[in-house]
């Protein structure tokens, strides 16, 4: 029987490890505001992120949903809540519903469309300023196959 408990709390133990799951419902904790950039000469929307969204920053994560790519021959990529037709860029969806994808091999994904339904894992960071990148990223993300 303490044989069976410590290889329980082993397993738990190496588990916590791993990745984490991030889930779309996981990133809608965040509210967005319009402040001004003196940079640019122009309002822009700010996020500030709940609780529940700042325990994932700066962990390994994966999430799946479906592909966007933002610039094929530069290999930059979002991963989206959504259908592109109906996503963040379309005008359709908030700010919460794509991460971006700062892929660690950008040639590897040269091949998929608009839409793939993929698994990406990558170390996960909130993105509290800086208004050219989306306010969810990825870093150095990779197909993930575990879940």
């Amino acid at each position: 029987m303490k044989l069976i408990a410590f290889i329980a709390l082993l397993g738990s133990t190496f588990a916590s490890y791993g990745q984490q799951e991030l889930t779309w419902k996981d990133l809608e904790d965040v509210v967005i505001t319009k402040d001004f950039n003196p940079d640019y000469g122009m309002e822009f929307e700010y996020p500030t992120f709940g609780v529940n969204v700042e325990k994932f920053d700066g962990k390994e994560v994966f999430i799946r949903g479906f592909l966007v790519p933002i610039d094929m021959e530069d290999g930059k990529f979002a991963l989206s809540a959504s259908p592109y037709k109906s996503c963040y860029f379309c005008g359709k969806a908030g700010q919460w519903t794509v991460i971006q994808l700062n892929l660690s091999s950008k040639r590897r994904y040269l091949g998929y469309r608009t839409d793939h339904v993929l698994t990406f894992k990558g170390t996960f960071h909130l993105n509290h300023t800086d208004v050219v990148d989306l306010i969810y990223v990825l870093d150095d993300a990779e197909l993930y196959y575990g879940k």
